[in-house]
């Protein structure tokens, strides 16, 4: 545990809640303890999600390619991935519950009735807890649920069907399905990402104000804090609220403002800042109306500040293995055997040449970016192979091809909506922000680097016996 994990592990065991962290974790924790005291039950949740959600990506995706399967597998020991379910964080349980939902949703993408409700349901409990476990969640959840979309395979008639006819419903189907498969795509994720956003935030009203009746801490205001701080850095024009003498003004100016984070108006050198504003009650207030006064009036600074954070995101961050708060040892963790070894093996990787480097978290935005670009190419690529006259199994091979560099995409784009509002509303720059867009990219990669290895394999085995082209016919409309 963390200082973080011990205020909540402290508001579950009291089961009074405050919104600093999202109280889900917390409530959770709370029935949790109440079966195994301490930290056993978060452990072995976050650690069982983590596994299981491994295993089911892993034998969804074996059934088409075993070696991607096995992949999957390995890619849980990577020493980028291995030490997240290590720490009782909300990050790590963020990760889990997506990496198991994501698993649960690709395996009901091949299932109907009752067997696809069974693993469609404790899916979107699991895409839901994320959600809330987390602010910026709610907007990586929305690609998942594409996972669960059931698409139609490629119709195709016999091979005796006449040469007009195939040629005739491959220019319809050619004509037809790019643009509306695009179309339909966009549309469709567009809808996904509202009705996502909406739905977990009435959830998190009604979970925190209502049903937990969380102590509101105007957590919002630590973003408007730091953003009115860097302006005034910039513009030498403290924008915060209430009387501050001449001493503190030249401090807000010229001595308080820290680009990576804003801890230090709170815990720091400068915690005066926060403390007068709580006692003159402009916190409990709130901050938003100086904070949109402050970036409208000047909104070169604002943009200067929100760019040097973002590039403190691309500074390389410590490479080391987490490491507990010694109330830890006071709920049974003791550093044994294999504890030592993981953490051996962590901090040699993580000292290795190049492999440090990826310890920034920016980097890990671009490499999102970057695979969601590769994976809409491949895709376009794969459905123009799906429109062009060729023989019956090398088209089923494009639209297989097609549909995992989807999957892929689905696990780019999840990953890079969940780290990149970072770069508008970050406070911190802790590696941990980014846990699930590397989980992410990994899996996007992995897939991607299966399909062109399976294509590259393809290509040189030779061309397949010549057949006749057989027909094209639409697939049917596309089905959730």
């Amino acid at each position: 545990m963390t200082s973080d994990s011990v205020d909540q592990f402290e508001q579950a065991q009291r089961f009074a809640f405050s919104d600093w962290h999202p109280p889900i974790m917390a409530l959770i924790w709370h029935y949790l303890d109440r079966l195994s005291a301490g930290t056993v039950g978060l452990f072995a949740l976050i650690l069982g999600l983590y596994w299981s959600g491994f295993w089911l990506l892993a034998v969804r995706f074996a059934r088409s390619r075993p070696s991607l399967g096995y992949l999957t597998l390995l890619a849980a020991f990577s020493p980028m991935l291995v030490t997240i379910p290590a720490m009782l964080w909300k990050d790590s349980l963020v990760f889990s519950c997506f990496l198991s939902a994501s698993g649960l949703l690709a395996a009901s993408a091949s299932r109907t009735g009752i067997r696809r409700a069974v693993l469609i349901t404790p899916a979107l409990l699991l895409l839901l807890t994320g959600a809330l476990a987390r602010h910026n969640a709610m907007l990586a959840a929305a690609p998942l649920l594409l996972l669960a979309v059931r698409r139609a395979p490629l119709q195709t008639s016999g091979a005796q069907a006449s040469h007009a006819k195939a040629s005739h419903a491959q220019a319809t189907y050619a004509k037809a399905s790019g643009a509306r498969v695009a179309g339909a795509e966009i549309l469709r994720l567009g809808v996904i990402i509202l009705a996502t956003v909406a739905a977990t935030s009435l959830a998190s009203w009604l979970l925190n104000r209502h049903a937990l009746d969380a102590r509101q801490t105007g957590v919002a205001n630590s973003l408007m804090a730091f953003d009115i701080v860097g302006v005034a850095a910039r513009t030498g024009s403290n924008g915060l609220p209430g009387s501050w003498s001449g001493d503190e003004q030249h401090r807000i100016i010229n001595d308080c403002y820290e680009p990576w984070a804003w801890d230090s108006l709170s815990w720091g050198r400068c915690a005066f800042v926060r403390e007068r504003l709580v006692a003159s009650g402009h916190w409990q207030h709130g901050l938003r109306d100086p904070w949109l006064t402050a970036i409208a009036s000047h909104p070169r600074a604002y943009i200067s500040h929100r760019f040097a954070y973002a590039r403190m995101l691309l500074r390389p961050l410590p490479a080391s293995f987490p490491q507990p708060e010694p109330i830890s040892r006071t709920y049974g963790f003791t550093a044994n055997g294999g504890y030592r070894a993981i953490a051996q093996t962590v901090s040699a990787f993580s000292g290795a040449p190049i492999i440090a480097d990826l310890w920034r978290p920016g980097l890990w935005v671009a490499f999102a970016m970057a695979t969601c670009v590769v994976a809409g190419l491949r895709g376009r690529r794969h459905l123009k192979s799906c429109q062009t006259k060729s023989c019956l199994a090398k088209s089923c091979q494009a639209m297989s091809c097609q549909a995992m560099s989807r999957q892929a995409g689905y696990f780019a784009l999840s990953g890079l909506l969940y780290a990149l509002p970072l770069v508008v509303v970050g406070v911190a720059s802790e590696f941990r922000y980014v846990y699930w867009t590397i989980g992410a990219v990994f899996i996007a990669t992995l897939i991607l680097a299966s399909d062109w290895l399976a294509e590259r394999v393809s290509r040189r085995a030779g061309a397949l016996p010549s057949l006749p082209d057989p027909p094209l016919v639409p697939a049917e409309p596309l089905r959730a």
